[in-house]
């Protein structure tokens, strides 16, 4: 499905300081949303660049697009095999 969500992020660069930090702090939220989500498995996003994120333009909501090249691992299983190669 094809949904025009808003303009990319590289258009909002020239902004006032005050809304790229509105945008800015989005983007930290997400990124640790990531990680942190009440999911047993972390998100990676291997194609990451401005050109992946919409802001919308009235209300500076960012919104992820082109998702994908996302790979999902398994928290469990990656903490299990990093303690394995640490007990080395």
């Amino acid at each position: 499905m094809e949904e025009y969500v808003g303009p990319r992020l590289t258009t909002f660069i020239s902004e006032p300081f005050k809304i790229r930090v509105i945008i800015a702090k989005q983007l930290l939220e997400i990124a640790n949303l990531f990680y942190d989500n009440g999911s047993n498995f972390i998100l990676y996003m291997t194609d990451v660049s401005p050109d992946n994120f919409a802001v919308d333009d009235q209300t500076y909501k960012v919104k992820l697009i082109d998702l994908e090249n996302i790979i999902v691992v398994d928290k469990e299983e990656l903490f299990k095999s990093t303690n394995k190669t640490n007990m080395k």
